[in-house]
């Protein structure tokens, strides 16, 4: 849509203890379009997980992100190591109706269970329930490899 103006505020936040992690972002957008009424859009998401292994997700300062994880015992340790074992949870949600816009709202609840086999391998299976407001929920199940250098 081609827009005269657009301003979008996010807050976020994370909070970790031990293997327990919570994670979440708010981001609220204002868009001033030359023909309609200006609308205002959100979306959001909730994320939370924990290591059955006793790992913890590093969160790196000097980049604001979370780091990789580094199983304790990883899969190759050829001391029996069965690598790190997560479970997470997500909502997330987008709003893309307001005024005379009409672009929808998908909400989505994701089960994931994760294995890091290293620091280096991780496979992640997903089940993912999303519920758009026009159709019929649609459901996802989603394996995928993940080689990080």
């Amino acid at each position: 849509m081609p827009a005269d103006d657009v301003n979008t505020a996010i807050l976020e936040g994370a909070f970790v203890d031990g293997p327990f992690s919570l994670q979440g972002e708010f981001a609220y957008t204002t868009v001033e379009l030359p023909e309609v009424s200006n609308p205002n859009f959100y979306a959001l998401y909730v994320f939370g997980s924990y290591f059955f292994t006793g790992e913890t997700r590093p969160y790196k300062v000097s980049s604001g992100a979370f780091g990789r994880v580094h199983p304790k015992r990883e899969f190759r340790d050829g001391a029996g190591g069965l690598g790190a074992f997560e479970v997470a949870f997500r909502f997330s949600r987008i709003d893309l109706d307001d005024k005379d816009v009409l672009g929808g709202r998908l909400n989505d609840v994701t089960a994931a269970f994760n294995w890091y086999a290293t620091r280096n391998y991780r496979v992640m299976t997903n089940v993912v329930r999303a519920s758009r407001s026009d159709i019929d929920p649609v459901w996802i199940f989603q394996i995928r490899l993940q080689v990080a250098f």
